[in-house]
């Protein structure tokens, strides 16, 4: 990942991580955010690799493993009119701050699942499930979509 590649993008999925990343791809995302860009910042359990370098640089700390059903949501575009949906082998954000990390989303009620991170120029949403988008959870992915690609 370098700046001239994400020079050519203003949408990026990064869809899990396993393995560290070279400062120089950490640097050409934190200027891709610093853009009026979107991220969707997809991650996935933490059993095997415990951190993702990329989420920590943007706020979010995820630990874990969880599995479950999403049932909680804050109304946001994002969750408008999205019921349950299963969260496979995800982590949960346990570390973030408030004043820059939205939480719209909890796995069995009570864990972090999704959000947003305000702290950048880029719209950033994150899952800590890189799994749930599998099954194309409608209307969630739908308004994930409208959301970021400003289509709303």
């Amino acid at each position: 990942i370098t700046d001239s590649l994400l020079a050519n993008y203003k949408y990026v999925i990064r869809a899990g991580e396993w393995g560290a990343y070279h400062p120089g791809e950490l640097e050409a995302y934190g200027r891709f955010v610093e853009r009026e860009t979107t991220l969707f910042l997809l991650s996935d359990h933490r059993q095997t690799d415990p951190s993702d370098e990329l989420a920590e640089l943007l706020g979010v700390t995820f630990t874990g493993f969880q599995e479950g059903n999403v049932t909680r949501f804050v109304a946001h575009a994002i969750t408008e009119g999205v019921a349950p949906v299963h969260y496979y082998t995800g982590a949960i954000a346990f570390a973030f701050d408030p004043g820059e990390v939205e939480i719209i989303a909890w796995v069995n009620d009570t864990f972090p699942a999704m959000g947003l991170i305000h702290s950048h120029s880029a719209n950033i949403f994150f899952s800590g499930d890189t799994n749930i988008f599998e099954s194309v959870p409608q209307p969630l992915l739908d308004n994930l979509i409208r959301w970021g690609f400003g289509q709303q």
